[in-house]
C-alpha cells in the first residue's frame, strides 16, 4: 500500500512505498487514524513532519470514494545496530482539526443538519473572532450537492445552553450519534478541504432496492459466529405503586406496550415503587416507572461474529456506515451497520477487514 505525503500547504513532497506494514483505519462516528512501520532512511524522515498530511496513493479525490486523509502527530523512531533502524509514523483524520476549537457560549440551534454545523464552526471562532482562531488557511467548503435530499434537506433543534462547553468536535459527533449520520473532511480534486455528511445505505436481506451484501457461511465469508440468548432477567409485567399521604397505597398493572398481558408460566412479574407525585399525574407516573423497569429486563441476544469479505469489494460493494447482512448456518441473523474498516498490509499480505461495533450485535431473529 503506497502513500502519498503533503506538506502543510497540500503539496506533495514524497511518496512511502517501502513501508514493512500499514495499517490504515476508517471509522463512520468517530476519527479513523492510521500507522505506518518502515525502515527509517533519511528520505523518509525528511518527509515525515508533525502537521504533514498523508493519503492512499491508490485514492483519488471523488465524493464516491469517500477516500481518508490523516495528520500526522506522532513519530517514533527506534535504532538497533543488530536489527537496524526503524520508523513508525502515525496520526488521525483531518477532520480531528475541529477538536482544536471549543464551543463554550450559551446558544440554541435550529435548522438544517449543515446549518448546525455551521453554526458550531462560527460559535466556535466568535465572538472572540480574530486570525487566531479563524480556521485559515483550511478554507472549510461545504459540499450540499452530493449528500442527497435527506441531509438537505433534514431539519433539528439543538440547545447547547444546559450542556458543558468542549470542543467542535464533540458536539458533531453527538449530533452524528443522535440522528445517524457521518460527519468527515475530504480533500476535493483542488485539495481543498470540503466538509461532508453521509448516512450509509441498507444493504441487508431487509430491502429489496439494492444488491444484498451478506457475509455468511454459504458465501464463505463467515469464519466464526458466537450466539447467546438469555432471558433469565426477563419481565413482562410490573406491579407499579405508591403509597398516598394518607397512607393508602396505589398501583396498577403494567405490561409491554407490543404484547398483551402474560398468563402461566408465561407470566413473569416483577414490583416496584415510586414516590406520590400527586393525583393529577399519578396514573402516568405509575405506567412510566412500570415501563422503566422492564425497558431494563429483555430478553438479551447477541451475535459476535469474525468475518472475511470474500466476494465483495469494499468502496465497491459495500461502504462505511453501510447496513448488512450476517447469518450463521442455523438462520440467526443479525443486519448491523458497518462502524469501522481497518485496511492493512505487511509481509503476509493485503487485508480488509469490516467491524461493526465494540460489542455485540443485537439479532433481528
Amino acid at each position: 500500500m503506497d502513500i502519498n505525503v503533503y506538506d502543510k500547504s497540500f503539496f506533495l513532497v514524497g511518496v512511502i512505498d517501502t513501508a514493512k506494514s500499514v495499517i490504515w483505519t476508517e471509522r463512520f462516528y468517530s476519527c479513523g487514524d492510521f500507522e505506518i512501520y518502515a525502515k527509517a532512511t533519511t528520505e523518509l524522515f525528511n518527509i515525515c513532519k508533525d502537521g504533514y498530511y498523508v493519503r492512499r496513493a491508490d485514492e483519488g479525490y471523488t465524493y464516491e470514494e469517500e477516500a481518508m486523509t490523516c495528520m500526522i502527530d506522532t513519530i517514533l523512531i527506534k535504532t538497533d545496530v543488530e536489527n537496524g533502524n526503524y520508523m513508525t509514523v502515525s496520526g488521525k483524520e483531518i477532520k480531528n482539526i475541529v477538536s482544536y476549537r471549543v464551543v463554550r457560549g450559551n446558544f440554541g440551534i435550529s435548522g438544517t443538519i449543515y446549518s448546525v454545523i455551521q453554526a458550531f464552526a462560527n460559535v466556535s471562532v466568535y465572538p472572540e473572532r480574530s486570525d487566531d482562531r479563524d480556521f485559515w488557511p483550511y478554507y472549510l467548503l461545504w459540499d450540499y450537492e452530493h449528500d442527497g435530499p435527506d441531509i438537505a434537506s433534514t431539519t433539528l433543534d439543538y440547545n447547547i445552553s444546559l450542556e458543558k462547553p468542549g470542543s467542535v468536535l464533540e458536539k458533531i459527533h453527538a449530533i452524528g450519534l443522535t440522528y445517524g449520520y457521518r460527519f468527515y473532511l475530504r480533500l476535493n480534486e483542488e485539495l481543498k478541504i470540503v466538509v461532508q455528511a453521509r448516512r450509509g445505505k441498507d444493504r441487508s436481506r431487509s430491502q429489496s432496492t439494492l444488491p444484498i451484501v451478506e457475509f455468511s457461511r454459504e458465501n464463505d465469508s463467515l469464519i466464526s459466529s458466537d450466539y447467546k440468548s438469555y432471558s433469565g432477567n426477563y419481565i413482562n409485567s410490573v406491579y407499579s405503586y405508591t403509597m398516598t399521604p394518607e397512607l393508602e397505597i396505589i398501583g396498577i398493572w403494567v405490561y409491554r406496550e407490543d404484547e398483551s398481558p402474560k398468563t402461566g408460566f408465561y407470566r413473569r412479574e416483577s414490583i416496584v415503587e415510586i414516590q406520590d407525585p400527586g393525583p393529577d399525574t399519578r396514573q402516568e407516573a405509575l405506567k412510566t416507572a412500570g415501563l422503566d423497569q422492564m425497558s431494563e429486563r429483555v430478553m438479551e441476544k447477541s451475535f459476535d461474529v469474525e468475518i472475511n469479505t470474500n466476494g465483495y469489494t469494499y468502496k465497491k460493494d459495500y461502504f462505511l456506515g453501510d447496513i448488512v447482512t450476517v447469518k450463521n448456518e442455523y438462520g440467526i441473523s443479525a443486519n448491523p451497520r458497518i462502524l469501522e474498516v481497518i485496511i492493512s498490509e505487511d509481509d503476509t499480505g493485503y487485508y480488509v477487514l469490516p467491524k461493526f461495533n465494540d460489542s455485540t450485535i443485537t439479532t433481528t431473529e
